[in-house]
């Protein structure tokens, strides 16, 4: 499943929900972070570096971001006899072109593995005072 939408919508609710879920693999991260990074302007300068790497991980979703055939691999390899769901929910990718989520849809379904895309949204205002107060208590606001 690829999750989309906005910041502050239930993505991390939804992520513990399935979590709990039998059969749900999940995986390195709840956001992956590998198509807005490579992607949306804004988000570029989040691209993971190769002088950073301290991990299996960090390198993995490194290559992912250089490679994307690896990001297909690697919810195939996710997806095994005892997992049947797994997903990457990252509420930035719905600023991705329609290209590129047609692009992912077609690499998800070319390693025989059903797609499903979820757009989360919430009422604007009351995610507005949400991430508001979520950046005060953090002392970003």
């Amino acid at each position: 499943m690829l999750g989309i939408g906005a910041q502050k919508a239930g993505t991390s609710w939804l992520y513990k929900k399935l979590s709990q879920c039998p059969g749900f693999a999940t995986g390195w991260t709840k956001e992956y972070h590998i198509w807005d990074v490579r992607e949306v302007p804004i988000l570029m300068g989040g691209q993971r570096k190769l002088r950073k790497i301290t991990s299996l991980k960090y390198l993995e979703m490194y290559l992912m971001e250089k490679f994307p055939s690896r990001y297909f691999a690697h919810f195939r390899c996710l997806l095994s006899e005892e997992s049947s769901l797994a997903s990457d929910i990252s509420p930035s990718y719905c600023a991705l072109a329609p290209e590129t989520l047609l692009q992912i849809k077609q690499g998800i379904t070319r390693h025989g593995i059903a797609f499903k895309c979820l757009f989360i949204m919430r009422d604007p205002v009351q995610r507005c005072l949400s991430a508001f107060n979520m950046n005060r208590n953090r002392g970003d606001g």
